[in-house]
């Protein structure tokens, strides 16, 4: 395999003092609902070739489709903006998401999502990007971040999935 070497930039990473990112307002109802919410991109494997592009990274040796695939592109993604700390989840497809939408346990449909922060703990959500981070991981997404609710209720919740 010819992949690339990741090289981590300390110039990348959180600095003492650097301003934590701001995020848009948790949907209305957040804490009385059944679902917690992440934030991040709901993504395609589309999605995926385009963040490819955007990193200078051409020689994935497929399919880019598969866990691997995420799994390695989270990794790039990580060292490309110096913010670690971003989980593959599952999320409930909305009206921005659904085309999205793959298929998951018994023929439901769930988008798959690069989550930054979850609404769940106080832990879980200010662990957080700094501003500069949140800007190169916006480049690389080529959109703004978005709060998108989680495909599991809160009883099935497993934070194991947010590092």
């Amino acid at each position: 395999m010819n992949l690339p070497i990741e090289v981590h930039d300390p110039a990348l990473a959180a600095q003492p003092g650097d301003p934590l990112a701001r995020y848009k307002n948790l949907p209305e109802g957040f804490k009385e609902g059944n679902h917690y919410w992440f934030y991040g991109w709901a993504v395609s494997d589309e999605d995926m070739k385009r963040c490819h592009e955007a990193m200078n990274v051409t020689n994935y040796p497929g399919p880019y489709s598969d866990w691997p695939f995420y799994a390695w592109t989270l990794r790039q993604i990580s060292v490309r903006s110096g913010y670690e700390h971003i989980s593959l989840v599952l999320g409930e497809p909305d009206k921005k998401s659904y085309e999205k939408a793959v298929t998951v346990s018994k023929g439901e449909k769930a988008v798959k999502v690069f989550a930054l922060s979850c609404s769940k703990s106080n832990r879980l959500f200010w662990t957080r990007p700094t501003e500069k981070q949140l800007e190169r991981l916006i480049k690389i997404f080529g959109e703004e971040p978005r709060w998108i609710m989680d495909f599991q209720t809160k009883r099935e919740f497993c934070s194991d999935w947010m590092q």
